[in-house]
Parts: C-alpha cells; structure tokens; sequence
C-alpha cells in the first residue's frame, strides 16, 4: 500500500500538482513540522502561481531545517517570482553558504544577476564561490555561454 509521501512523490512525478497540493494540505494539518511536507507544499505553492503562500511554506521549513539548501534555492526563487528581487538574493546565498556545489542556487543567482543587470557582481561572486570547485566551474561558465550567448 502506498504510504501519503509515495503518493506525493508519484502525484508530483505525474505533474498533478493541484492534486499533490491538495493532499500535502491535508498532511501539514497532522505534521505542520515535517521538512518533506512543508518543502513540497511550498515548491506546490510556487508552481501554482501562489507565491505568498510559497514564501511562508518555506520560510518554515527553513525555520525547522535551517541546512537545507534546497529549500533557501526554492524561497529564493519564489521572491523571483513574486517579483521581490531584492528579497532574492540572500536565499541564494546562504543555499551557497551550506552547498557551494547546489547548481540551483548558482543558476538562479545568476539569472537574478543578469535580471538586475549586475554583470560584474555576478561574474564576480561566482569566480568567488567557484575557487576550488574547478570542474564544477567549468560547468557553470558552459551553461552561462548557452543562456546568455556568450
């Protein structure tokens, strides 16, 4: 029998995001500190347009597991979307802060760069956090050439 975080898993695989929303509703009610609640509740919230809702998802996971970089890259990127760029930058950060390699929280810090049109901030915060990471790099500046032409 499938256990409510399988099916959430499977839901969210299949791109029924209302659906997997609607039972994570259910479960925070019972488990209003469970990390794998809150964390998808909130990449839910955000996938649906209901950014607000998202940033105070995970502003609580955060609150419960404050290490966890996944969530700080997904609150970043809610105050992206919500329009909030100045609120963004400081999630992406600190998901560096914990995991220098989260290729998310480089991706999504550079796009807040170049949105804010920050070129030489962004070029150098990342050869900043990339010392010592030179494979990792390489990656990075591959994906930079393709998204901005360089």
């Amino acid at each position: 029998m499938e256990t409510k975080k399988e099916e959430v898993i499977r839901l969210l695989n299949s791109k029924r995001i209302t659906e997997a929303k609607e039972l994570l509703e259910e479960m925070v009610i019972s488990s209003p500190e469970d990390i794998f609640v809150l964390y998808n509740l909130g990449m839910c919230y955000s996938e649906l347009g209901n950014y607000q809702a998202s940033i105070e998802t995970l502003e609580k996971c955060i609150e419960y597991d404050p290490v966890n970089s996944n969530a700080y890259v997904a609150l970043g990127f809610s105050y992206m979307k919500a329009s909030r760029e100045k609120d963004a930058e400081e999630p992406f950060l600190k998901a560096l802060e914990i995991d220098p390699k989260n290729i998310y929280a480089l991706q999504n810090l550079g796009s807040l760069y170049a949105m804010e049109k920050i070129m030489f901030r962004s070029s150098f915060r990342y050869h900043t956090k990339m010392k010592g990471y030179p494979s990792l790099g390489s990656d990075i500046n591959k994906l930079g050439e393709t998204q901005f032409g360089v």
